[in-house]
């Protein structure tokens, strides 16, 4: 018997099927590339008539605002829009559909259960496209107008009580039941008019009428009682003006709708209760109230021991929390040794901790671990790393760092700040997030191409990049550059570096740290981010409290002069730049920024009067001695020389 077709086909060898499914499934990888964010949303957008509407629209009175043009569906909002630009598209949409006045302003409302509440914002904070999507989730967006709008307040129809529009609907289904149809003869609709207490009474009188009219269009086994009481309660069967067998239709729908509605506003306001503290106490709880919440964790008695040496920070600070006996929750006890081993004369109360843990922010800032410019560093790829699990470790230096009072790390990236505080689909890396300068410039030349042949061949010397990041596609138009762009920073910035996030972000769950980074991330924001120094001459001497002599006596008129030569101190130092006014407070605590949680004990200045010609510190107790000098220079210069050649704890 010959062979047919689909026999050979089955003959065909497997590893030749095996081939052609791999390339098959190569090919369609390339074609599915996806954005990495979605640009746009939709919503549901009802604008209120009345300047006093405070409660959720249903019912009738829905259909009424949806038919005079007050509702707009599925509205396409830009993520990109700010507060002005979502507020001025909402006016030119619903101006060519209703009567809007430029002097009426709109308010925005969000429901919460059956009212209309505005959303509850910090200081500043305004109602851009993406924190409209953020709060309002699936629930419709409501504008309330500052003036009642004319355009239906004229119009009787429209009423605040959404009981009268029902009754209205229903006077005029009752009206339209009650017109005759063409199967029936208008003798036999008269009885209905009647009051209700007479039909008891009516059956012996209308038989005679009605048996000559019913065989030719009834079946004769109906009673003779049934039409008269009839029409009232079964509409008519064929269509008439002003009913319609679709308002069936529509009245179970609003019925539905409503139901639904009222789940909805629970859900939403259940919603709105458990995220509270993702809403409305963001920016107004003060950074340092969540750390000192935190910080409770902390037990006094209980010990975590570090042995540093400064040439290699990391290395010992790594050592130490593999250390079987550490616990977050543990004071931490850190002893440094100079480069020879030999111990530095420092026991911990405070200042070698908060001296640590600066240098280990500095650290972390400069390792393999990350990478970009100095400030805004992203996460790199180092698979060393991530073998030996460092990226958990720098995520846990940072929670260990805010927690147990030193200084905040500040050279985070906002694409990096964005993936732990909002997920990494939220990120939308830039140009300058890209680290490796040949990538960069190449993806710059995509960026500026200006046609569709500069566009393709821009392109051809990263196709084998495109190719790896999934990101290889067929280029039509010009504006095709601009998904191309997005989808390659996201691969390169974010998806690439995935893993390393996640092992870093469950770093950052020490001690609770993460939650509160997610729900109060502008309170973190400049603790983890760039910011720019704000230490001055005069908020680093109103830091220190001054111990003074017994007023009167002869070492306070010493004391005085010496307190002003210190603050003309602070003064050149700020103007002459030879040395920084952090490098002073490093001197005196340890921390070359003033921490989340403040100083404790605050900084303090005391007198050398037995005699000295430099300063000396105790970082333990933030403790700073002044020498005591006839002249400003000589103090200028001892100031100088010590602050800017000591090396570790003690006298200088």
């Amino acid at each position: 018997m010959p062979s047919t077709p689909s026999t050979s086909t089955l003959e065909t060898p497997r590893f030749e099927a095996r081939r052609f499914s791999t390339w098959n499934s190569r090919g369609k990888s390339v074609k599915r590339t996806k954005p990495g964010i979605h640009r746009a949303f939709h919503k549901d957008v009802i604008l209120l008539p009345s300047a006093d509407d405070s409660s959720v629209v249903k019912h009738a009175k829905k259909s009424v605002l949806h038919q005079r043009g007050y509702i707009l569906n599925a509205f396409e909002f830009e993520k990109a829009w700010d507060s002005t630009e979502v507020m001025a598209r909402l006016r030119q949409a619903f101006a060519a559909k209703v009567c809007l006045p430029n002097n009426v302003s709109l308010q925005i409302l969000m429901p919460c259960g059956n009212k209309l509440v505005p959303p509850s914002l910090s200081e500043g904070q305004k109602l851009d496209a993406t924190l409209i999507q953020k709060i309002f989730k699936r629930a419709s967006l409501y504008l309330r107008p500052s003036l009642s709008l004319e355009c239906l307040s004229d119009d009787g129809s429209y009423s605040d009580d959404s009981s009268e529009v029902e009754d209205d609907l229903m006077e005029d289904i009752s009206a339209s039941s009650q017109q005759p149809s063409s199967c029936t003869t208008p003798p036999p609709q008269a009885p209905p008019q009647q009051p209700p207490q007479q039909p008891p009474q009516q059956p012996p009188q209308q038989p005679p009428q009605q048996p000559p009219q019913q065989p030719p269009q009834q079946p004769p086994q109906q009673p003779p009682q049934q039409p008269p009481l009839q029409p009232p309660l079964q509409p008519p069967v064929n269509d008439q003006a002003g009913y319609h067998p679709d308002n069936y239709y529509s009245a179970y729908v609003d019925i539905i709708e409503d139901l639904a509605e009222e789940e909805d506003g629970e859900l939403l306001h259940a919603i709105v209760v458990s995220m509270q503290d993702q809403t409305l106490p963001k920016e107004d709880v003060p950074v340092s109230d969540i750390l000192k919440e935190l910080a409770e964790k902390i037990d006094s008695i209980g010990i975590s021991r570090f042995n540093i040496n400064r040439s290699n920070v990391l290395d010992g600070a790594i050592r130490g929390l593999k250390r079987l006996t550490f616990s977050p929750c543990n004071t931490l006890n850190v002893r440094f040794s100079d480069d020879k081993g030999a111990t530095e004369e420092a026991i911990d109360l405070g200042g070698p901790r908060r001296e640590f843990l600066r240098l280990l922010m500095q650290t972390l800032s400069e390792s393999e671990m990350f990478e970009g410019r100095e400030g805004h560093r992203n996460l790199a790829l180092d698979f060393r790393a991530l073998r030996e699990d460092k990226y958990f470790y720098a995520g846990t230096a940072i929670a260990l760092s805010l927690v147990h009072g030193g200084p905040p790390p500040c050279f985070l990236s906002k694409t990096l700040f964005t993936g732990i505080s909002e997920g990494a689909d939220q990120c939308q890396p830039e140009l300058e997030d890209v680290t490796d300068s040949d990538l960069r410039d190449k993806l710059t030349k995509v960026s500026e191409a200006t046609t569709l042949h500069d566009l393709q061949l821009s392109v051809e010397p990263i196709s084998d990049y495109l190719a790896t990041a999934g990101c290889l596609r067929l280029l039509t138009s010009l504006t095709d550059k601009y998904p191309l762009l997005e989808d390659i920073l996201m691969f390169h910035v974010v998806h690439r570096v995935r893993a390393p996030l996640e092992r870093f972000k469950d770093g950052l769950k020490t001690l609770g740290v993460l939650p509160k980074i997610q729900q109060h991330p502008e309170a973190f924001r400049p603790l983890l981010c760039y910011n720019p120094p704000t230490l001055t001459a005069d908020s680093l001497d109103c830091l220190f409290t001054i111990n003074w002599s017994e007023d009167g006596s002869n070492s306070r008129i010493g004391e005085n002069k010496t307190v002003a030569f210190w603050r003309d101190f602070l003064q050149d130092v700020e103007e002459e730049k030879k040395m920084t006014l952090e490098s002073i407070l490093t001197f005196t605590t340890g921390s070359n920024v003033v921490p989340p949680m403040g100083f404790s004990p605050q900084p303090s200045l005391e007198f050398l009067h037995g005699g000295g010609k430099y300063p000396i510190a105790n970082t333990c107790i933030n403790c700073l001695r002044l020498p005591l000098h006839s002249e400003y220079e000589p103090f200028k210069e001892a100031m100088e020389f010590a602050i800017q050649n000591t090396y570790g704890f003690g006298m200088a």
